[in-house]
């Protein structure tokens, strides 16, 4: 069991569709393990579900939806984001509105864009998962409950000392 049933973690996907796979997977594990979890699947921030290259504002979700996200994941201290490199744009800006509303909740990205390019998500993300990312964000969450700050025990997590 997970050192603490009230650790929660938000698990969000950018991309509308409710079959994503990994975050399920994700959220199954951590339940086993104790965490508490939700998973938040974003609207489509065209509106209809069609989008035209170039002509995308940076940022992508109006501020009644930023807003209803960051009162669902308020008493998540860990909110992590599925990334796809067409949603960069997406998760910077919810990343960018969680560090703004709550300083100490930690931000994960994980997916195909934070495991191609660790480095510029960090920039975002308090910690980056680079490839499979199941049993980093287990010892990664087994780690935040303890307070643990030497993290160099998890394999493929990118994160700032300091």
């Amino acid at each position: 069991m997970g050192l603490s049933p009230r650790f929660k973690i938000a698990l969000v996907s950018p991309f509308p569709d409710i079959s994503n796979f990994g975050l399920r997977t994700l959220s199954a594990l951590l339940r086993q393990e104790g965490y508490a979890t939700q998973m938040l699947f974003l609207p489509d921030y065209s509106g209809e579900g069609q989008l035209a290259a170039g002509s995308l504002p940076r940022e992508r979700y109006a501020p009644r939806v930023v807003e209803a996200f960051l009162a669902l994941i308020g008493d998540a201290q860990l909110v992590g984001f599925s990334v796809m490199t067409h949603y960069f744009d997406a998760a910077r800006q919810l990343s960018e509105a969680v560090r703004q509303r709550y300083p100490d909740k930690k931000v994960i990205w994980g997916g195909f864009h934070p495991s191609a390019r660790p480095g510029e998500c960090l920039e975002y993300a308090d910690f980056v998962a680079q490839g499979d990312g199941e049993e980093l964000l287990l010892e990664l969450c087994a780690s935040l409950v303890v307070g643990a700050l030497d993290l160099h025990h998890v394999p493929a997590l990118w994160w700032w000392r300091g």
